[in-house]
């Protein structure tokens, strides 16, 4: 009897094993597929500030969202976007090129100011 439950257990935890990797795997190839959307897309389209903002968020492989934020800073000054600086933007801006390790000095420096 002991013996019949000691079995039932272990199979039992080789099972929920197996379907916690199985559901690890899945979870994986799901971001791996929706960032491969991603990607396609900002690559196929002309990005707003804020979608430009938003997809570097992503750390996309893509230099297209970077690239928009920085044509979008204002000329006189270290913030976004040019056509009128606002905070929220500014501070977007400021996460999304810290998160893809770029220099950000100079806009922290006004913030701090």
């Amino acid at each position: 009897m002991k013996k019949s439950v000691l079995a039932i257990l272990i199979f039992f935890a080789i099972v929920v094993s197996f379907s916690k990797f199985a559901v690890s795997q899945n979870v994986d190839n799901a971001k791996s597929r929706a960032l491969t959307c991603l990607d396609d897309r900002v690559n196929q389209s002309s990005l707003s500030l804020e979608e430009a903002i938003f997809a570097g968020f992503t750390k996309s492989p893509s230099l297209k969202p970077l690239s928009k934020i920085w044509a979008e800073k204002n000329p006189s000054d270290w913030c976004w976007p040019k056509g009128g600086c606002t905070v929220k933007q500014t501070a977007q801006v400021l996460w999304a090129l810290s998160e893809n390790r770029e220099s950000t000095q100079n806009i922290t420096r006004i913030a701090e100011w």
